[in-house]
């Protein structure tokens, strides 16, 4: 195998989660510590990250304040970078898969990336899922027809939403 066939498999299988419509779209670090004022973090809550990526923010909600953290990620070299960084740290379970299988019953917090295209299934697919009195946390998009209990939108940022079920 060539170098250049190397590297394009490893794109491949980054971008793996862009063919189940979740392409990999990080949350900035600057706001890790926006998202944990958001949603009150502290050692009590269970948060799940749907698209987790690299762990990133999961593993600073944990370290900083305690959080029990569960990633669910379907790109086979994120989820495989993300399990063997979370094998070190007590508190953060990493799950390969795809969201739509995943029970969010156990979940204080569900976050969520959401674009635009896809808002419609944080409504149909992750909210019916979640147990009453959780939270949803979407990052990106503002889902139709959901009023927000908190809403964090500043020029120039990424906008956040927060939903009660």
């Amino acid at each position: 195998m060539t170098v250049l066939q190397i590297v394009l498999f490893l794109l491949f299988l980054l971008l793996l989660g862009g063919l189940f419509d979740a392409p990999f779209l990080p949350t900035s670090k600057k706001d890790f510590k926006k998202i944990a004022d958001i949603i009150e973090a502290k050692k009590e809550k269970v948060v799940y990250d749907l698209g987790s990526g690299t762990g990133s923010l999961l593993f600073y909600l944990n370290k900083n304040y305690g959080v029990r953290g569960v990633g669910v990620e379907i790109s086979p070299l994120l989820y495989f970078f993300s399990k063997i960084k979370s094998l070190y740290i007590e508190g953060v379970d990493i799950r390969y898969g795809n969201f739509r299988k995943t029970d969010l019953s156990k979940a204080d917090v569900v976050y969520v990336f959401l674009t635009p295209l896809f808002q419609e299934r944080a409504k149909k697919e992750i909210l019916p899922k979640m147990k009453q009195g959780a939270e949803l946390l979407v990052c990106g998009s503002e889902v139709d027809e959901l009023s927000p209990v908190k809403l964090i939108r500043e020029a120039g940022e990424q906008s956040y939403y927060l939903y009660k079920k």
